[in-house]
């Protein structure tokens, strides 16, 4: 028997109304892959809703370390790996944060290691090892009893009962994993202990992981792109292009334990604690060339106005608006080497009590609880050498290149000045206390055979602080650049012999030494305290949430389903800053916040109809709603005196809504198999955008004493669509073989025709597996078509297709022992981010391979 082949437990007041339903006369058991897949499309067949579903079985046999990993097999459902290892996911084209996560149906206070990453709604995958979760399942149509907040879809997760397990069930797991980038190889671990009494009244279980993972990403970047005065009309040009070695040793250790108690058939009380810390220390190089003209500014009537130009570029080359290839002769500053160390992580702590009491005619549901999260970088330290030359740059080849009148990269005494150097942090916090009450009532009244109703509160507080230091705590290291600061004397090795293998071509800046980072650290890093709130990025969001349904579910002869609604009553509290001044001195900041309150109506109905024994349909309707991002929301307000502009948020954003409909035909044509169809259609509105606007501000900067300022900020800006469609094939042979084949296509507009965030219009997954009572086998490639992701720093940010294949092998060593070996990236795939076009390069990077050997044990 596999280790993680545990079964499937019932899902808790999720889907009370699906009635039991046979579905072979004749069932061949199995075992392994072939059973989890089974497993998974009953559970999918028998539910309402659409959903797509995966088993513990199932994730226990995929190279996956994250529960995101294990989501991108499943039709509609693709992720983001920049670092190599999935991180967030996105749900029929719909951003990761339109979409929800739910564990035991109550959500997950978390953070974010990424120190630009605290602010959105969405989730980091790499928080949860999927040794933690038993199963889980991705709600694609709302019902009325899940909690509301997503467009695209919610992905519900389920923890292990100890009463549905064997009596004194113990697994093992351990591994090792080698990263060929990296050239590290790291530990993996994670156990499992559940004991009940022989009256199986009363158990515990307790699981825990172990993870080590050194990641390495080499890079080619164009950071960015800012206009270009020199050139007639609205011309762009690259602002820092180079490459980047980024280096991180993360640790995730997570521990999950439940103690369950079921005193009679009528009562089952669950309480369950869960831990999980990812400890996500980094350190980047980027050496960059950035090209500088001198241009003479002044000011007029309050306004800035542009003067004169010294030293204009040469041999400037453009190309649809963006300068392709340019000479700068201007020697200053045209080099900067930054060095960076940042102290990461993010943690979640949850504790939760689930009561169910089932009666002859009615059944209560009730759960309390309290979660707890925390993310961001407590610690960046970071230093900037340049280089005074001039030089060229091109990005119109395969790869961008750039070369240096007086500079050589790989001698440290050429770069002479330093032109930065700071201890920041940002640090994320999110709790959470809910509770709720459902109630069931089985109804004899023809096609109704239930009602269900539902209250539930919740009281989440997300908060973001950023602080650091003030120049005058760094002064001594500027006032002596060449001394023993100078880059010459803080040198710490150089970039590896293969760093940029694959993605360099010749001018790419592949050798130079690096930053001697842990001097930094142990000198001046530790004298400077982050004694300074950064205003800028530090908010406070409350949200009081109450929320109550109602659900009636039917089923009469091949016609069965729901019909409810959900009213949401939401209580909303913004604080942030604003400031026109010295973020350094408190006297130039304000305070301020602002409330809000709103109520929205969310009716939904999922109806399917037998059309046979093994043919289905199914169509859903629905109103649904994702709130806006915490950041967004925050209503801070930062100007600069300089150029009378300025940024803030917007606490009176709404949500966006989408009225969404479904259809789809289901053909189970054998047991574990599965050919399927469907489209959906999502009508959207509040779209976001930002829109700059006139404001008139009182300031010290105008001789009137009020400005006015150019201020940007986000609005829900109008309405778009998102359409698509789904298929499946899912197939067992009685030889052992059995593939799976789905493929998901997502058309989504938002207003004037602007691309939706994290929208692929085309992926697909081709699985093919192989098993036997000794051997199995699994090999998965998985595909998404280009994607646009945001606005950065004054360009599209665009990702290329990209395709990853990985396998997976185990062998059986009698009933308890079994040998693992798994391999992720087999093909050695580069990631590719671009611009306007596919012609216009924001980054090359390269995560490598990795392969993991284990053995696993259960008794």
């Amino acid at each position: 028997m596999p280790v993680l082949a545990l079964g499937l437990a019932p899902a808790h007041a999720q889907n009370p109304s699906s009635p039991e339903r046979e579905i072979e006369e004749d069932i061949i058991e199995v075992t392994g892959i072939r059973a989890s897949l089974a497993s998974a499309l009953d559970t999918k067949r028998k539910a309402d809703a659409v959903i797509e579903a995966v088993n513990a079985e199932d994730i226990g046999k995929f190279p996956d370390k994250n529960i995101a990993e294990s989501l991108q097999r499943v039709t509609g459902v693709s992720i983001d790996r920049t670092f190599g290892e999935g991180e967030r996911v996105s749900i029929r084209g719909s951003g990761p944060e339109l979409n929800r996560i739910l564990l035991n149906g109550q959500n997950i206070g978390t953070g974010d290691w990424q120190i630009l990453g605290g602010g959105s709604r969405s989730f980091n995958y790499a928080i949860l090892a999927s040794e933690i979760v038993e199963r889980l399942e991705v709600y694609k149509t709302p019902q009325a009893n899940i909690d509301e907040g997503a467009i695209g879809g919610t992905v519900v997760l389920h923890t292990r009962d100890p009463l549905d397990l064997d009596n004194m069930t113990i697994t093992g797991n351990l591994q090792i994993g080698y990263s060929d980038l990296a050239d590290e190889v790291d530990p993996q671990l994670s156990g499992l202990f559940s004991w009940k009494n022989r009256h199986e009244t009363f158990g515990f279980l307790v699981s825990g992981v172990w993870q080590d993972r050194s990641i390495r990403r080499d890079g080619i970047e164009v950071l960015g792109y800012r206009s270009f005065p020199p050139t007639t009309g609205d011309d762009i040009l690259p602002f820092a292009i180079g490459s980047a070695l980024f280096q991180q040793e993360r640790q995730r250790r997570g521990f999950n334990a439940v103690i369950q108690y079921q005193p009679n058939d009528n009562i089952d009380m669950r309480l369950h604690g869960l831990y999980s810390r990812v400890d996500a220390d980094n350190r980047s190089h980027n050496y960059l060339a950035v090209p500088r003209w001198k241009q003479i500014d002044r000011h007029q009537e309050g306004h800035p106005m542009a003067g004169s130009l010294i030293d204009p570029p040469t041999d400037v080359t453009r190309d649809d608006g963006i300068v392709t290839r340019a000479t700068f002769t201007q020697p200053t500053r045209y080099i900067a080497f930054d060095g960076i160390t940042r102290e990461s992580e993010m943690e979640t702590k949850l504790i939760d009590l689930d009561v169910d009491y089932e009666g002859e005619s009615s059944d209560l549901h009730f759960q309390i609880g309290y979660t707890e999260g925390s993310g961001g970088t407590s610690r960046d330290l970071f230093i900037e050498y340049i280089g005074n030359t001039g030089g060229r740059f091109d990005i119109s080849g395969a790869a961008p290149t750039v070369s240096f009148d007086t500079v050589d990269p790989t001698d440290p005494a050429d770069l002479t000045s330093i032109g930065g150097f700071h201890v920041n942090s940002r640090t994320t916090t999110d709790e959470e206390f809910y509770t709720q009450l459902d109630y069931t009532k089985r109804l004899d009244l023809g096609a109704l055979n239930s009602i269900q109703f539902g209250l539930k509160y919740r009281d989440q507080e997300k908060a973001q602080q950023a602080r650091g230091t003030s120049r005058a705590s760094v002064d001594d290291i500027f006032k002596n650049p060449n001394g023993i600061y100078s880059f010459a004397n803080r040198v710490g090795g150089n970039t590896p012999g293969d760093f940029l293998d694959g993605i360099s071509i010749s001018g790419s800046l592949d050798a130079y030494p690096l930053i001697d980072l842990d001097s930094f650290e142990n000198e001046v890093g530790n004298m400077m305290p982050t004694d300074f709130l950064d205003p800028r990025n530090s908010w406070t969001i409350q949200e009081k949430i109450l929320a109550g349904y109602g659900m009636a579910n039917f089923e009469t002869g091949n016609l069965r389903g729901n019909l409810g609604v959900r009213v949401v009553y939401t209580d909303s509290s913004a604080e942030s800053y604003f400031f026109t001044g010295s973020w350094f001195d408190p006297e130039d900041i304000e305070l301020i916040s602002q409330d809000s309150t709103r109520t929205d109506v969310l009716p939904s109905s999922n109806i399917t109809f037998d059309l046979s024994n093994d043919m289905i349909l199914r169509f859903a309707a629905a109103r649904a709603m994702a709130r806006a991002e915490f950041s967004r929301l925050a209503p801070s307000l930062t100007v600069n005196n300089a150029t009378l502009t300025g940024t803030g948020g917007n606490p009176d954003l709404e949500p966006q809504f989408s009225i969404q409909f479904d259809f789809s035909w289901e053909w189970y044509f054998n047991e574990g198999a599965l050919f399927s169809a469907g489209v959906f259609y999502k009508d959207i509105e509040g779209y976001l955008d930002f829109v700059t606007t006139t404001e008139e501000i009182s300031s010290e900067a105008c001789a009137t004493d009020v400005c006015r300022y150019e201020v940007t900020r986000p609005i829900n800006a109008g309405s778009g669509t998102n359409k698509g469609i789904e298929t499946n094939f899912q197939q067992n042979f009685d030889n052992g073989l059995g593939f799976v084949v789905n493929y998901t296509f997502s058309d989504a507009n938002a207003p004037e025709d602007a691309p939706i965030p994290f929208n692929s219009k085309h992926s697909f997954n081709l699985i093919g597996f192989y098993e036997n009572d000794t051997f199995s086998a699994r090999v998965g490639y998985n595909w998404r078509s280009k994607y646009f992701e945001n606005i950065n720093r004054g360009a599209e940010l665009q990702t290329d297709d990209i395709g990853q294949l990985d396998a997976s092998f185990a062998y059986n060593i009698g009933d308890n022992i079994q040998l693992t070996l798994e391999a992720q990236n087999l093909t050695d795939e580069l990631l590719y981010k671009f611009g306007r076009a596919e012609r216009f390069p924001r980054a090359y990077y390269k995560n490598g391979r990795r392969v993991f050997a284990g053995v696993r044990v259960n008794f």
